[in-house]
């Protein structure tokens, strides 16, 4: 299931949100020229990790993020970065 939704919220400010499960997803679909980089974060009511890397990303392959956890991603923008888990889980993003 692809869920994706992208709320510009001024001139600088972008958030998102994403539901993600068995296939790797985009996190972004849009192109954002961050300038101090984004935070993802999974919700603590996730019941499994969340694992991040490019388009082929597995979840044996992928940097895990635990339910309640946040990340600080230091990229321009998030369009190449993926998510996958193993079950339906949801996140969160913020860039600036």
């Amino acid at each position: 299931m692809q869920i994706i939704k992208e709320t510009v919220a001024s001139n600088t400010v972008k958030y998102g949100a994403l539901a993600t499960g068995a296939a790797a997803l985009p996190i972004a679909v849009n192109y954002f020229d961050f300038k101090a980089g984004a935070i993802i974060s999974a919700p603590v009511a996730n019941t499994a990790n969340v694992f991040f890397g490019d388009s082929v990303v597995t979840v044996g392959t992928g940097f895990p993020l635990r339910p309640g956890e946040s990340l600080k991603v230091p990229v321009v923008e998030l369009k190449g970065l993926y998510a996958i888990s193993a079950a339906a889980q949801n996140l969160n993003w913020i860039g600036y």
